[in-house]
Formats: structure tokens, C-alpha cells, sequence
């Protein structure tokens, strides 16, 4: 009796831990996809190398469609983001990891309301009639085709 319960537990512990390789594998996915072809929209615009530093391309990004103020917002939040993310893996504060944790989530959702934005204003400049049904498709795809279908409308 104790070896099946032995069992069981051990079953669980695995499903947890699959699921965690699993979310681990998208993120990374998910980042790097973003990274790539959203530098590859801003160096089609501006044919300038700055487009390749992470956090300053999204300052870039604001900058394309005169939204330079929430593009720099959009930076300072990616590197808290970060930061508390950092934080959150390799400190232990006791009840302040919570607190660390739930300020990462915070910044989670906002970078993803404020890409969404921008990218909206951008898609909308270049296709007025489409581009609220591609921002509500990048929000349903919880923006894994955002920075893809800003790629796809770099050239227009």
C-alpha cells in the first residue's frame, strides 16, 4: 500500500516539474521570436544597428510612430521586469519573494498592454481598416503574432 502512494506522489512531482520545462520552453520561445523579428521591423525602418540592443529597441519602437514618451516607458519597464525577475530567483527574502514576484507580474502586464498599444498604433497607420482586428489578434494570441505582424508590415 505505501508503494503505490509512494507512486502516485512521484507521478504528480513529475507532471509538475513537465509542466515547468513546459512554461520554461514557451518564455524562451516566446522571447526570442519577439526579439528577432522586432528587430528585424525596426532595422527594415530605420537601417540602423541600434534596433539589435534589446531594451533600446523598444524605445525605438515608440519612436516610429511618435510615441516616444511610452516607448521609454515601455524600456523602464522591461529592465524592472528584469530585474525583479533576477531578484525573484535568486534571493530569499521570506514574504517578500511573494512581493517581488507579484511586482514581476505587474510589469508582465503592463510591457504586454503597452506592446499591444504600440504595436496597434503602428499596424493602424499602415492599415487603418485592419488594424483593430489584428491588434484583437494579437491580444488573443497573447502577442506571439505581434511582433510578426509588425515583421510582416515593415515594408509598407
Amino acid at each position: 500500500m505505501g508503494g503505490i502512494s509512494v507512486l502516485v506522489v512521484l507521478g504528480l512531482f513529475m507532471s509538475f516539474y513537465a509542466l515547468y520545462l513546459f512554461l520554461i520552453f514557451i518564455s524562451i520561445f516566446y522571447l526570442v521570436e519577439n526579439y528577432i523579428f522586432e528587430s528585424l521591423f525596426l532595422y527594415n525602418k530605420t537601417h540602423s544597428k541600434k534596433s539589435w540592443i534589446p531594451y533600446y529597441s523598444k524605445y525605438l519602437l515608440g519612436k516610429e510612430v511618435a510615441l516616444e514618451k511610452e516607448g521609454l516607458f515601455l524600456m523602464m519597464i522591461e529592465i524592472m521586469g528584469t530585474i525583479l525577475f533576477y531578484l525573484s530567483l535568486n534571493v530569499q527574502l521570506g514574504s517578500l519573494d511573494t512581493i517581488i514576484f507579484l511586482l514581476f507580474l505587474g510589469c508582465v502586464l503592463l510591457s504586454f498592454i503597452m506592446n499591444i498599444y504600440i504595436s496597434h498604433q503602428i499596424i493602424k497607420k499602415v492599415y487603418p481598416k485592419y488594424g483593430d482586428w489584428v491588434t484583437v489578434f494579437n491580444v488573443l494570441t497573447l502577442g506571439f503574432f505581434r511582433s510578426i505582424s509588425l515583421f510582416l508590415v515593415r515594408n509598407k
